[in-house]
């Protein structure tokens, strides 16, 4: 399915299912289209167990959801005058890990962005990609900001430019990846953002225990989704095997809010997982 700006709207994937059962961790992006064409068993298989994954190989910092701005990103920003921005992304790109080059990228645009007074925080697919380490990929970055007051468009073409992105002025395309910028974060979690540190900066991400619960009402409301299901199956497996700290208590208020109502869902997704990773 393609988006307005005729984009291949599909979600990718770096773990494939072969008939034996075994398992091929690619190097590269493969669209999940082309995967299911190719007869793989992938996205619509059931398995969440993440294969040949890292024990507890990154740390996530809990932060204020009030955080202002610090000397993290002004740390970073010092690499970024005079356009080293630019040439910081070309660097980035001569990489083979998707996952880390997605990681960086968010890293520098999230400084960008600092410098010129705005706090932005990865959401939605992107940050599952970043929690689970590739398990799940998205395919862009999506960013939102935390304060209130909007930013003007011409403004984010401009901190865009710095590292020659194509498009705007909500997507873009910055080498092979894609960022959207989505407008204010909505969060109704009591759970602080966590910060990955990269070499560029640091990315907050939204709350694992937020984007649980949202995976699990996409995954099971209105319908069955089994793509969703997967996704939700694999940020609950980095969760429940520890790799993820996470904060249970506050999982289940979320799950029980009317405003999610999945409770009953979300214990036997856990349990299917759970049993799966024993």
């Amino acid at each position: 399915m393609s988006g307005a700006n005729g984009r291949v709207c599909e979600k990718w994937y770096r773990t494939i299912f072969l008939p034996a059962g075994s398992a091929l961790r690619l190097q590269g992006r493969v669209p999940f289209q082309f995967l299911r064409q190719a007869g793989f068993a992938c996205a619509l298989t059931r398995r969440f167990r993440i294969f040949g994954a890292k024990e507890a190989t990154t740390v996530f910092r809990g932060q204020s959801r009030e955080r202002k701005n610090n000397g993290l990103h002004n740390r970073a920003g010092v690499a970024m005058q005079g356009g080293e921005a630019g040439r910081l992304i070309d660097i980035i790109a001569e990489g083979d890990d998707p996952v880390k080059a997605a990681l960086e990228t968010a890293a520098v645009v999230t400084a960008l962005f600092a410098q010129r007074g705005h706090e932005l925080v990865v959401v939605g697919g992107a940050a599952i990609e970043f929690y689970t380490e590739g398990a799940y990929m998205s395919g862009d970055i999506d960013l939102c900001r935390t304060g209130t007051a909007p930013i003007a468009p011409r403004k984010q073409q401009e901190i865009m430019a710095a590292i020659h992105a194509k498009g705007g002025p909500r997507t873009w395309r910055v080498g092979e990846l894609f960022v959207d910028l989505l407008g204010f974060v909505e969060n109704e979690s009591r759970a602080p953002y966590r910060t990955l540190e990269t070499r560029y900066g640091p990315v907050s991400l939204i709350p694992p225990e937020l984007l649980i619960v949202e995976r699990t009402l996409s995954a099971t409301y209105p319908q069955p989704n089994e793509e969703e299901e997967l996704c939700a199956g694999k940020l609950l497996a980095v969760c429940l095997g520890n790799k993820v700290q996470t904060d249970w208590d506050e999982v289940n208020r979320l799950a029980g809010l009317p405003e999610y109502a999945v409770s009953e869902e979300l214990g036997r997704l856990m349990k299917e997982v759970e049993d799966e990773l024993r």
